[in-house]
């Protein structure tokens, strides 16, 4: 499969058109249609693959790059001109994917969630900050702003048996923005989290014990 779709600059926010192609193992694109040498090739079996709004009436594909330890890298953005090649796009990745690793394909179908919360640093006495959050099966990764190309942090979820686990409420110094607080446990860290709304909150807390059942 391959095409002309537009991609968003890495520290800018313009979208450029660029030519991409698909193959069974990677995907890679160029700058111009016709070059030789791609600007960039990504494996499939390295990638997390999830669709959002790019803005209010757009949607993107999102194409995340995992390390060989399965750190979280760049992130790169992807629009069409229509929805319905997007979602080609999308489907064809994760047939692609699926033929590589049907678990991490099945698992970012099955749990999937994003949006703001507020974290808490580390120290109790750290402050609140806003932060975009997206959990993708077992990885969950946290950026400044929603379009952002690298974010400040990221992490595996886990089975309980090592000590994952979600809880509703916190325990923090400073207060929280709102009331809907609740922490993740992954078995070294605790993330103290809280959303604008108490539907976020449950459907949040949803989502992290659906993806630590799955590790299970």
């Amino acid at each position: 499969m391959e095409g002309v779709l537009e991609k968003k600059g890495k520290d800018k926010s313009l979208w450029k058109s660029r030519h991409f192609v698909l193959t069974p193992v990677s995907i890679k694109y160029f700058l111009e249609t016709g070059q030789s040498e791609p600007k960039s090739c990504l494996p499939v079996s390295q990638l997390e693959i999830h669709l959002e709004m790019c803005d209010r009436t757009r949607s993107c594909l999102v194409l995340t790059h995992l390390s060989d330890s399965g750190a979280s890298g760049r992130k790169y953005y992807v629009r069409t001109a229509g929805g319905d090649l997007l979602f080609d796009w999308y489907f064809a990745l994760l047939t692609a994917q699926s033929a590589k690793d049907s678990f991490s394909s099945s698992s970012q179908m099955d749990v999937y969630r994003m949006g703001n919360l507020y974290k808490a640093g580390a120290q109790s006495f750290d402050m609140w900050r806003l932060r975009w959050f997206s959990l993708n099966g077992a990885h969950v990764t946290y950026s400044s702003e929603k379009l952002s190309a690298k974010p400040r942090g990221d992490f595996m979820m886990g089975p309980m048996s090592k000590g994952f686990k979600v809880e509703s409420g916190v325990t923090h110094r400073i207060p929280a923005p709102t009331s809907f607080t609740f922490q993740v446990l992954t078995g070294g860290r605790t993330y103290k989290l809280c959303a604008e709304t108490a539907e976020e909150r449950d459907s949040w807390i949803d989502a992290f014990s659906r993806s630590i059942s799955l590790q299970s």
